[in-house]
């Protein structure tokens, strides 16, 4: 951004062309005249929002499988900042903290076949 700037100087105070100033700066010419696109995916939002108050459970992978069925094909990275900024993430179950035990050593048998467990050797 500073190197744009720095280009808009020479060329409006200097009065060097834009070849000129952008080789000075140390500046690409396509990154000089690179004009960025605004992104619409308001219907894209909309409709992933309907789809995740229809299936709570749903996280952005199955949301965007059921958004590329309606042919709303999105990049993995811009799926995922989507769902993010608008707060559609699956909420998490907090694990329950159990009470500690105590561990309790088994009861050693008195006789025989007293303990009937599956740990015997079978011949």
């Amino acid at each position: 951004m500073a190197k744009r700037k720095a280009v808009g100087f020479l060329m409006a105070e200097k009065w060097l062309s834009e070849r000129r100033a952008c080789r000075i700066v140390g500046l690409a010419r396509s990154v000089q005249l690179y004009r960025p696109v605004a992104k619409n995916d308001e219907a894209v939002v909309a409709r992933m929002k309907a789809l995740a108050s229809e299936n709570r459970r749903s996280g952005y992978l199955r949301l965007h499988a059921m958004l590329r069925r309606e042919g709303l094909a999105l990049n993995p990275k811009r799926r995922y900042l989507l769902y993010t900024a608008e707060g559609l993430q699956v909420r998490t179950k907090k694990r329950r903290k159990l009470p500690r035990r105590d561990r309790v050593a088994p009861q050693v048998p008195e006789r025989p076949i007293q303990r009937w467990s599956l740990d015997f050797v079978s011949d």
